[in-house]
């Protein structure tokens, strides 16, 4: 039996109808960022009548490039989805190509269709400049493109799902069914919802972002394959643990004029950039002096102009096996 979330507390929320909206002074495209290499790991369930339910996977999103279509210039993503179980009634498709951009003057985000022609993501086209309801945990109704009944919701500092506060903006559309998705300022979409009449829907639930050069979150893909099939690029950090000298071995699938690898600490900073400029095609071997890092969790992460690989080590404390 599928499961029902809870509809009605959801439209239970006072409506601040009253109450002056808190003025949002966050820049609006900071909700949804589409930065060259930018990337996002989330965990996905779909629920059906039959089979797995829910079904569960994984998606990643990369911007990977970009894209002109009928003069307007596009963040080029590719999604791909990872681990898709067997029995799925109506799997995703393993890797697909969108074009995608902020919309400045209606405050939105938007892909490219057919003929050029523009549909919001999601398929919500509310407002990202929308003011904060007031009281902040409360939602306000508000006009929305789609959808007969709407409300906005958020605030500057609310808890992230990985730890961390950032200001945050969810959008609540009565469809036939409904549909939510949650923003976080300077990470990307958090949470997207959507259930139909029939009880069948989806949820996705991010689990990490890079995003500018920043990391929240763990991974849960490491290395993700080149568009069109080919084998994509190798990453690996050994010893791992380590207290002293590591060697990165990154072996990208083709020959590239510029490519970044960087360590980055358990607070997305980065520490150590280990290479920044064009890489011949081969295994390139890439040091690290461990012995001036802090005890603790470290990503090596490798940025291509159409790819990406990230790998994980650790530097124990002292005493440490």
């Amino acid at each position: 039996m599928c499961r029902r979330l809870p509809l009605l507390l959801v439209l239970a929320a006072p409506l601040g109808a009253s109450a002056q909206a808190i003025p949002d002074t966050t820049a609006p495209w900071r909700y949804y960022p589409l930065g060259l290499g930018d990337e996002w790991h989330y965990e996905v369930e779909r629920y059906y009548f039959i089979d797995c339910n829910p079904c569960q996977y994984q998606t990643s999103h990369v911007v990977i490039g970009t894209e002109v279509v009928a003069g307007r210039q596009y963040a080029l993503l590719r999604f791909r989805s990872h681990n898709v179980p067997p029995l799925m009634p109506l799997p995703p498709p393993a890797t697909a190509l969108y074009r995608v951009r902020y919309d400045t003057a209606a405050a939105v985000a938007v892909a490219a269709g057919s003929g050029g022609a523009e549909h919001p993501i999601g398929g919500i086209g509310c407002r990202l400049d929308e003011p904060f309801p007031a009281p902040p945990d409360t939602a306000r109704a508000i006009a929305c493109p789609e959808g007969e009944e709407s409300t906005v919701s958020g605030g500057y500092e609310l808890p992230l799902p990985f730890g961390g506060l950032a200001a945050q903006k969810e959008f609540f559309v009565l469809v036939p069914g409904w549909r939510r998705m949650r923003h976080a300022a300077g990470i990307g979409l958090l949470l997207w919802e959507e259930f139909g009449e029939i009880d069948s829907g989806f949820r996705e639930t991010l689990a990490y972002a890079r995003v500018g050069r920043l990391e929240y979150g763990a991974p849960i893909v490491v290395a993700l394959e080149a568009p069109g099939g080919h084998v994509g690029p190798t990453l690996t950090v050994a010893p791992n643990p380590t207290t002293a000298r590591a060697e990165v071995r990154l072996r990208p699938p083709a020959a590239a004029a510029g490519v970044r690898v960087a360590v980055h600490d358990g607070l997305g900073r980065e520490v150590v950039v280990l290479h920044d400029g064009p890489l011949s095609p081969g295994t390139a071997s890439l040091a690290i002096d461990c012995s001036h890092l802090a005890p603790g969790n470290y990503v090596v992460h490798a940025v291509g102009s159409r790819w990406s690989a990230t790998r994980r080590f650790v530097v124990p404390g002292t005493g440490a096996r």
